[in-house]
Parts: C-alpha cells; structure tokens; sequence
C-alpha cells in the first residue's frame, strides 16, 4: 500500500475502473459523469493531499464546495452597435441537498473501491462513513421542489414534428420514461394479446437484475391508444428504431428528445418542461382513478424481493388497466 499515495491518483485509478464499470450497450452510461462531477470537488481541494489522510472533516469540506457551487451557461450578448461577445450568466447558485448527497455518495464509494482494491486502509472509509446526508431544513444547501405533472396545456401548446408528438403521447398514455421511448424497436414488442408488452432492451433499474430474473423485468404496457399511435411508424424492419429524426435515419436520443421540446417551448413562450414529467402525469393519473397500486405497477415500480407469484399478479392488473387507458 503506497504510503504516499495521493487523492489525484486514487482517482485517477478509479476513473478507468468507472469509465469501464458503468457502460450500456458499449458506451458509458450517465453515472460517469456524474462520478467525474462528485470528484472534480475533492481533487480541486485536496488533490495533493495522501489519500490516507482523507478524513470526515474534509469530506464535510468538499461537501461545502458542493453547496456553494455556481451552475453557470454561456450566452451570447449583443451590444447597440451589434458587436458580439459571449459571458458567463449564473443560472444557479449552489447544487441541490440531494444532489449533494448523491455526490458525496459517490465520492464514499470511490474511497470504498480503493480499500477493496487494498490501495487504502479501511479507516478511511470506515471514518468518511460517519458523515450523515444533509436533511431538509438542515442546511444551506438549496431545495428543490418535487416534480410534478406538465399542465395539459403546456403540452398540447408546443408546435413540435410529428415523430415529436407521438413520443409525447406514448411516454403520456404508456407512463414510461424518456429512454424508454428512444429506444423503442417494433423487435421489442410482444404484440399477441389485447395489450401490447414492450420490453425495453436497457433500463434504468436493471443493475438490479443481474441474474436475469423474469419477475424482475421491465415492461412497458401498450394500450389500444398507444397501439395506434405507434402503427404508422411500423416498418419492414422490425429492428429498427420506431422514433427516427427527420435530418437522418438515426433515432432520437433522450438529449436530442429532450432539446426538440425545449425548442419548441421557447418558440411558444411556455414554461420549459421535460419529457420526464410526462410520466409524472400517467402515474398520477392512475392513482387518482386506480389507486396506488395500479401506478405503481404500470410504472415499474417495484421492490427488488418480489416474488414470482406477485409479480405475474402485478402484470395482470397492468394489462387490465392499459387495456382501459392506455
């Protein structure tokens, strides 16, 4: 074990572990950056520092960097003769709690990794473990609100192309998320029964089934709504992309989703919402008019110990239910 190991290179060892630990299908998932993020503080503060002597007291202050961070975007700036420039405008002042908290974990877990890979005592870690997540009302750190539904007529007030609107209305009616409608592929779908069953190829919570267990997969339920939506965009191809941009054959990407919508709300002067929220709004839905247990259901919502038996009971009523609305 190094004795003058330094932070700088104990992140710079995870980062290779990462940036080949956090991939999907080839390419490194989101989960990398967000990790470069959280570590970008503690290198900025104590990179030179030996790794051994990381302690809770600067974890607390890497975590006060976080809270006093400014998120800031580059605009373009026109003066009276028309000169051009580009300046910093400050969007936000300070990273969110839970985002905070989410940073920090990923900072422990950087540190845990080390002590595995025995380039670290296990006091560090053991030690950093005793800083508690910020809790609400407890800090400085900013709070955000909870997300919540797009009003409908933010929704249907956007001039959006066509490929554009059915995605709207199919993550709308499905309750699914964004990365599940880019990667939508007529393969995919199981169109035997009344309900249609999509099983998305990659998923947000499938580090949660690495043994490839058939009650803890994802699905996302088609209705007769959805159904109809999708027909048009069917091809000879079943492995092809059902949702592809207009500019070329390749398929929408949830940033490329995501950036078409908030085009067209700054073209139609609306709040800027984003595609995610849409889910928000089937789910809520549901619950209003089927309960708790219906959203949670046709959301994908579920505990990873469920077992076979509640799970097939959990798709029955998902089926029932989107053969209603969906």
């Amino acid at each position: 074990m190094p004795a003058q190991l330094t932070i700088t290179d104990v992140i710079a060892t995870y980062m290779r572990h990462a940036q080949g630990y956090y991939v999907k299908g080839g390419k490194p998932t989101s989960e990398v950056h967000a990790i470069k993020l959280a570590l970008s503080f503690v290198e900025r503060l104590f990179g030179s520092s030996p790794a051994v002597e990381f302690s809770p007291r600067k974890l607390k202050e890497v975590r006060d960097a976080m809270i006093a961070h400014e998120i800031t975007r580059r605009r373009k700036v026109t003066d009276e003769k028309g000169n051009v420039a580009w300046e910093i405008h400050v969007v936000r002042k300070g990273l969110a709690r839970k985002c905070v908290n989410k940073l920090i974990g990923r900072v422990r877990r950087m540190f845990a990794w080390a002590v595995e890979e025995e380039m670290l005592p296990v006091e560090v870690h053991n030690a950093i473990l005793r800083v508690k997540g910020l809790k609400r009302g407890k800090s400085q750190a900013r709070e955000t609100g909870r997300v919540k539904p797009v009003p409908d007529e933010h929704i249907a007030g956007i001039d959006v192309p066509r490929t554009v609107r059915a995605m709207i209305d199919v993550q709308k009616l499905a309750g699914c998320r964004p990365q599940d409608v880019v990667q939508l592929r007529q393969a995919d779908i199981d169109m035997s029964g009344t309900v249609w069953e999509y099983r998305p190829r990659s998923y947000k919570t499938e580090h949660h089934n690495d043994d490839e267990r058939e009650e803890l997969e994802r699905i996302v339920y088609l209705g007769p709504k959805c159904q109809s939506i999708l027909k048009p965009f069917l091809t000879d191809d079943p492995s092809a992309y059902v949702f592809t941009t207009q500019r070329s054959a390749s398929h929408y990407t949830v940033a490329s989703y995501r950036q078409a919508i908030r085009r067209a709300c700054l073209r139609a002067k609306v709040p800027i919402w984003a595609p995610n929220r849409l889910r928000h709004n089937r789910l809520t839905e549901l619950r209003k008019t089927f309960g708790l247990e219906a959203s949670r259901v046709c959301g994908g919502h579920r505990e990873v110990a469920t077992t076979q038996i509640y799970a097939e009971q959990d798709r029955d009523l998902a089926r029932e239910v989107m053969a209603k609305v969906g």
